[in-house]
């Protein structure tokens, strides 16, 4: 919630200073605190570590970040406040909030040698009697996405990991 236990935020800043991360991935169910002021404190609380240590962070969203009274969208914003968020929409039209992918170049050139795929898996839905799944449009980006690094990479696959929370 808005208070991150003081045991929490140390127990981060240690990781983050023992094995100096290049990156920080928030895997969802992220902040749990209700309404916007409280949730705002509480995106605050969690990025502070990587802030203050310039390490770049991004996230997906869990199937309860935004059962507290604030949309996935108004929580990204907030996120995106923070110098060091890469995380981003890629196409707001998509399933979801947040979906989006980072390339990671070679050491020598501009090659990407690696991609990470962030998708949301979105919330609970009636229809299917509990959690949210993964859409065919988000897979259709993930493709589509793929065949555009792929022919980038000189038509060699890109390897690849995928993080969602479900």
């Amino acid at each position: 919630d808005e208070t991150l236990e003081e045991t929490t935020a140390q127990l981060m800043r240690e990781a983050l200073d023992t094995h100096k991360p290049d990156l920080v991935v928030f895997l969802g169910d992220n902040t749990v605190a209700d309404g916007y002021e409280n949730q705002a404190k509480a995106i605050k609380e969690i990025v502070t570590p990587c802030v203050e240590r310039n390490v770049p962070f991004t996230l997906v969203f869990g199937n309860h970040d935004q059962e507290q009274g604030v949309e996935k969208e108004v929580l990204l914003r907030e996120y995106q406040k923070y110098p060091g968020c890469l995380a981003y929409d890629a196409i707001p039209s998509l399933y979801g909030c947040g979906n989006h992918n980072i390339p990671i170049l070679a050491s020598k050139g501009l090659d990407i040698a690696f991609n990470l795929w962030f998708i949301d898996s979105g919330t609970s839905v009636a229809e299917v009697g509990g959690y949210d799944y993964v859409r065919e449009d988000q897979i259709k980006w993930y493709k589509d996405t793929a065949a555009i690094l792929k022919n980038i990479n000189g038509g060699k696959v890109v390897p690849a990991i995928s993080f969602q929370h479900i």
